[in-house]
């Protein structure tokens, strides 16, 4: 081996070591902590399986009635849906504006189902159905005004019928509701901050 090439390794390694040394004492001191390089998304994870955040409030909405009575106490764990899939029938809380306290509403139909939004025999307003089936048949949950289609409407026209992943559409307990995707269209799950019970103590 020439002697510059032997100089060039010499170098090499000398830095390589030096590279390792300044490694072992600067990671060993000061470790980055997992929450520092973890995404928003990572963090709210690791609350929901490990730490969950239960909060406890007296239901007020009267349009919940009949599923939550007024005056009834529920526990919304926050952060649910980021570690568990959004279902059919689930109680949520929702977040519908950043000005207003979030609202409990019911999930009647999530991505990858299909729609239909169509006016109803009496022509009060509109009817909804999810594969095929009506929302609430004995007693068809009848929204928005027959004079204008809804958000709703509009939605499952542009999307070919078809509830996109990530959206979800939430309904009171009985109509006309408040506050949901009868007045708002489809809901993004990021919006659904909390899976809602009943509290039992």
């Amino acid at each position: 081996m020439s002697p510059v090439r032997l100089t060039l390794l010499v170098t090499a390694l000398a830095l390589c070591a030096i590279f390792a040394w300044y490694a072992s004492v600067k990671f060993h001191t000061e470790p980055i902590s997992p929450l520092q390089t973890a995404s928003v998304y990572e963090k709210d994870l690791d609350q929901c399986r490990n730490r969950p955040r239960v909060i406890r409030f007296p239901m007020s909405d009267v349009y919940m009635r009949g599923l939550i009575d007024p005056g009834t106490t529920v526990r919304a764990t926050l952060g649910w849906y980021l570690c568990h899939p959004i279902q059919v029938g689930d109680l949520v809380l929702y977040r519908f504006s950043s000005e207003k306290p979030p609202v409990v509403k019911r999930v009647v139909a999530v991505g990858g189902q299909s729609i239909s939004v169509e006016i109803d025999p009496a022509g009060q307003g509109w009817i909804l159905t999810v594969d095929k089936q009506v929302i609430d048949p004995a007693k068809p949950y009848i929204f928005g005004s027959a004079t204008a289609p809804p958000p709703l409407k509009l939605y499952a026209d542009q999307n070919h019928d078809v509830i996109q992943q990530g959206h979800v559409v939430l309904f009171s307990a009985f109509p006309p509701g408040d506050s949901d995707s009868g007045i708002f269209g489809v809901v993004s799950v990021e919006d659904v901050i909390g899976h809602v019970e009943i509290d039992s103590h």
